[in-house]
């Protein structure tokens, strides 16, 4: 069982809580609608993500045997075979579509934009130095919009400049810690130098925190959510630390997992947040 968890990235799920946002934002976690419009949304951005992943550890199976970490994935080592993992796609695709019934259509919009981009990526943009980070970025902010616009919750401007400055400021991360510390990696890796992607974290960061701060102080600058700004720069640094010292940053879900102080970080904000929008 635990190959197949592997093979369709179960823990990577929680990238999907991005669908919960607007929701939380707009303080309406307990609004039933709203909060299972959502849910429904959640779950069919997990079959999706499952089904891109095996997707993409088909086609990169070969790769993935040169590499430190991705050589113990289940087809590239063996433990899966290629058949099995298309069948296991074949399941996944079906669930998938079973689950856009029951979502509204301008979600199934984004969650099918969501899929056709990841393919896209997989055999292409992947390759392209920039637009590879960006396509990730954007993938979040699909996300984000199936959990807002898609069940009929205005996204605020501000609150997506956030989300795309995170996403790409992880997105550099990861390639930070591809290029430093990976042998064998993949060829778009030749257009970039540490000091570039350097460059570029720090930027994304700086915007991060800028874009939330922005929207905290126009949406709610009250003391509470003022508070989780701070959080906010902490857990940039601490990350920023994470890949540039502990040597980490390759998987932005595992760092967020394992890494207590920044485990911690988040769920304070969470807290404090939840806290200032439902009082």
């Amino acid at each position: 069982m635990n190959k197949y968890l592997q093979l369709i990235r179960i823990h990577h799920w929680i990238k999907n809580l991005f669908v919960f946002i607007g929701v939380f934002f707009a303080g309406l976690v307990f609004t039933p609608p709203h909060l299972l419009n959502a849910l429904l949304v959640f779950i069919s951005f997990c079959l999706a993500t499952s089904a891109v992943y095996i997707i993409n550890d088909i086609k990169d199976r070969e790769y993935d045997k040169l590499h430190k970490k991705k050589k113990t994935r289940p087809l590239a080592s063996g433990a899966i075979t290629i058949k099995t993992a298309k069948n296991t796609l074949a399941i996944f695709l079906i669930l998938l579509s079973g689950s856009l019934f029951f979502i509204k259509p301008l979600a199934i919009a984004f969650v099918l934009a969501y899929v056709i981009l990841n393919v896209i990526y997989t055999f292409v943009l992947k390759k392209i130095v920039i637009i590879d980070v960006f396509s990730i970025a954007l993938s979040f902010i699909l996300r984000v919009l199936a959990g807002t616009i898609g069940i009929g919750i205005l996204a605020s401007s501000w609150l997506l400049v956030t989300i795309i400055s995170l996403s790409l400021f992880l997105g550099f991360g990861k390639r930070f810690n591809e290029k430093k510390f990976v042998e064998g990696h993949r060829k778009v890796l030749q257009d970039y130098t540490e000091g570039f992607i350097t460059h570029l974290i720090l930027i994304t960061s700086t915007l991060s925190i800028a874009f939330y701060s922005l929207y905290i102080i126009e949406t709610n600058p009250d003391v509470i959510h003022i508070l989780t700004i701070p959080l906010v720069m902490y857990g940039f640094f601490r990350y920023i630390y994470i890949t540039h010292i502990l040597k980490g940053g390759g998987d932005p879900t595992e760092e967020l997992l394992t890494d207590k102080p920044l485990l911690l970080t988040v769920i304070l904000w969470a807290i404090l947040l939840f806290i200032g929008t439902n009082l």
